[in-house]
């Protein structure tokens, strides 16, 4: 791909992805053409360089001295470098302790390529690739069996369509050693939080169609509302009355002034930054790395740093140089970043935000978003939140309500929607009247006041769509801040009880999250996990960003528990995730429980015999850990004893459970003790705790689960 070559900007002012003059004393060119190929070639090679380098790092090599470049005028000072996360779809290679470590590797790794909004990996790393102990290659390959055996109908569907079907999905962070299972889930039907696959398989879904479905699958007010208005045929082309009502609703819920709707998120953010050009007459915009604003091009481009000066260029063949020459990306939270963008202020019409990073969760900069709005309020820049994710989700107001910052112009969509495609714009009036002129009356001589931008679409404000979201903004209001703010509850429960669970078992791995957003967050590569999850009966998806929704129930969480405990017991059996130091015992099998009970997707064959039910996750003393939530502390029926390294936990019944027998606690999830027993974090699981200590009664026994 071409580098950027912008055009020139008046004297003094640099522009973002402007190239170095050439070096003194170099031979000049034959031709314009000539000079301009000469530099893409030289700028290509030193970002190969830059990609082997940091290989190198990530193998334990000595990196190259670089060769150094030619001198280039100042322009933005480059940020103090940022630690980067991988995402998901794309991580590093696996810390392996030495005992496990693969003698060689099968192939060599080859530099990242662009590709899509992320840098593709070699399709020789991962966990999986390498020399395998036969241990770990016998893990491997019963995965592989197992799970395309049980997902076959999946697998032959993307397949069989792969040479007329162009499927993104399907390649996602591919890797030779785990290709058999490269396929996404095809799924027959879903309600809830459940769904079921084309082999009869169900699941707990915690993909949530991406953030989509805050209430589940097929909500019945979202029903409800699209079959009356259906009715009466769809009625494409008239306005519907139900877009005004849905954009009053908006604009209440999210204290702005004007709305307006969009198909998507793309759409909305790309009208966005139109509105803010036209109000301030610039033309740069600033956006973050990390963040993901949709797939228009003006968005996709990524930061180079050369010699001391930042240059942004795209992040995949296909995408013009030009079309990110107005775009500066920087680091996301640094104050570095603040000072970048204060000295080109002049120029800058917009600084777009994703408050809370999808693919980073764990980053929120509070202080920083603080300092930012002031900061673009000093110099009339339009500070813009792409709220896609974080819309309606952690907060009536999103992020803006968490983190108590106001932005000019948010975009929203995903649970706007409901299920149906959509994408909104709402924002001061000044910026908004950029749409349709501003407000005018009938009945005298007012006219539209300010000057418009273009913005349209055939199925811009598409009337299914809009009775969609009226319902879902009609069911937010009516359920007020308690919705969020139990969904919160919930997630931080369920990511506590998983946090101690890696703690206590020495697994590299911890959730972040935001709101009801989390993430698996891991030192190197924890691909087959994912694998062992979906053979587990949940549901994830390719980029790895997961959601709890109000339709998740009590017993849908002790599922997921159960599911990743023993997804990583079964991969540490097979030699993955073994720990450093003395060898720690792994529970032997524990059968997968049942799909929890919940509106059946399908019946097309009578349910099989229900194994016995297993209740596990993070066993935990009675004592309240530093800043546990408040909002939803569980109950406690034991207390641990101390352990020595390596030495699994064992716990004794607690005082207060004496004389009822001698228990046995078999996979069975232990929690704080509460004043209030009826407030416990998963009651079924409580039920089932009590009545197994009153059968068995008191003595020390194991209750790490399998």
């Amino acid at each position: 791909a071409a580098l950027p070559v912008p055009a020139a900007s008046p004297a003094g002012v640099p522009v973002p992805g402007l190239p170095a003059l050439p070096a003194a004393g170099a031979p000049a060119a034959a031709s314009e053409a000539g000079r301009l190929v000469d530099r893409q070639l030289e700028l290509m090679a030193g970002f190969s360089q830059l990609m082997n380098n940091q290989l190198a790092l990530l193998g334990g090599t000595a990196v190259p001295a670089p060769v150094a470049p030619p001198a280039a005028p100042a322009a933005l000072p480059a940020p103090v470098a940022q630690p980067v996360q991988e995402p998901s779809g794309t991580p590093d290679a696996p810390t392996v302790p030495a005992a496990t470590q693969p003698a060689a590797v099968a192939e060599p790794a080859a530099a990242p390529t662009p590709h899509g909004p992320r840098v593709s990996v070699p399709r020789g790393s991962g966990m999986a690739s390498g020399k395998l102990t036969p241990g770990q290659q016998a893990h491997l390959d019963d995965l592989t069996r197992r799970l395309t055996e049980r997902t076959a109908g999946s697998k032959s569907a993307t397949q069989r369509y792969r040479k007329v079907l162009a499927d993104s999905r399907a390649v996602v962070g591919f890797r030779s050693a785990t290709k058999e299972m490269q396929y996404p889930l095809a799924a027959r039907a879903a309600r809830g939080a459940h769904l079921e696959d084309v082999d009869g398989n169900r699941y707990v879904d915690i993909t949530m169609g991406f953030g989509v479905l805050l209430f589940g699958h097929e909500p019945e007010f979202v029903n409800d509302a699209v079959s009356r208005y259906l009715a009466g045929g769809i009625r494409l082309g008239p306005r519907n009355e139900e877009t005004g009502r849905a954009a009053e609703l908006l604009a209440e819920l999210t204290g702005f002034e004007r709305v307006a709707f969009a198909n998507s998120g793309t759409e909305a953010n790309s009208a966005a930054i139109r509105l803010a050009r036209a109000a301030t007459g610039r033309d740069t915009i600033v956006m973050f790395q990390g963040s993901y604003h949709g797939h228009a091009d003006n968005v996709l481009g990524r930061p180079v740093v050369e010699n001391g000066r930042r240059e942004t260029v795209p992040v995949s063949s296909g995408i013009p140089a030009g079309a990110v020459g107005d775009l500066v990306v920087l680091e996301y939270g640094a104050p570095e970043s603040l000072a970048a963008i204060e000295q080109i202020a002049g120029r800058v019409a917009a600084v777009m935000v994703e408050p809370v990073q999808s693919r980073h969760p764990g980053l929120q900069p509070k202080e920083f978003l603080h300092s930012l709005r002031k900061l673009t309020e000093r110099h009339g820049i339009v500070l813009f939140f792409d709220e896609m994710l974080t819309g309606f989700r952690p907060h009536q107001q999103g992020a803006q309500g968490i983190f108590g910052v106001t932005p000019d112009l948010a975009t929203y969509g995903k649970c706007l929607g409901g299920g149906y495609p959509i994408g909104a714009i709402a924002g001061r009036a000044d910026l908004m009247d950029g749409i349709d002129g501003g407000h005018w009356s009938y009945g005298d001589d007012s006219y539209p006041p300010r000057d418009t931008t273009f913005f349209g679409g055939t199925y811009i404000q598409h009337p299914v769509a809009m009775v969609a979201a009226e319902a879902v903004l009609g069911h937010l209001k009516q359920s007020g801040p308690a919705l969020q703010e139990n969904l919160n509850a919930t997630t931080e429960r369920l990511v506590g009880t998983l946090n101690r669970f890696f703690e206590d078992e020495e697994f590299p791995v911890r959730i972040a999250h935001f709101g009801s957003l989390f993430r698996f967050e891991y030192r190197g590569n924890l691909e087959l996990f994912f694998h062992h999850l979906l053979l587990r009966g949940v549901y994830v998806w390719e980029w790895r960003n997961f959601f709890l929704s109000t339709a998740h129930s009590d017993r849908d969480l002790e599922f997921l528990v159960h599911a990743v405990r023993n997804a990583l017991f079964d991969m540490r059996r097979g030699g993955f995730l073994v720990p450093a130091g003395a060898p720690r015992p792994v529970p032997p099998h524990a059968a997968a429980l049942p799909v929890p009970a919940g509106p059946s997707p399908v019946t097309t064959a009578p349910p099989s015999p229900k194994p016995p039910r297993f209740f596990d996750g993070k066993n935990e003393s009675a004592a309240p850990r530093p800043n546990a939530p408040a909002t939803a502390p569980p109950v406690a029926v034991a207390e641990p004893r101390t352990r020595g390294r390596g030495e699994r936990p064992t716990y004794s019944i607690s005082p207060r459970f004496k004389g009822l027998g001698p228990p046995i606690l078999h996979d069975v999830v232990i929690h704080r003790s509460t004043p209030k027993a009826p407030n416990e974090a998963f009651p079924s699981l409580a039920r089932a705790t009590r009545r197994t200590l009153r059968e068995q009664g008191e003595r020390r026994c194991d209750v790490t689960g399998r």
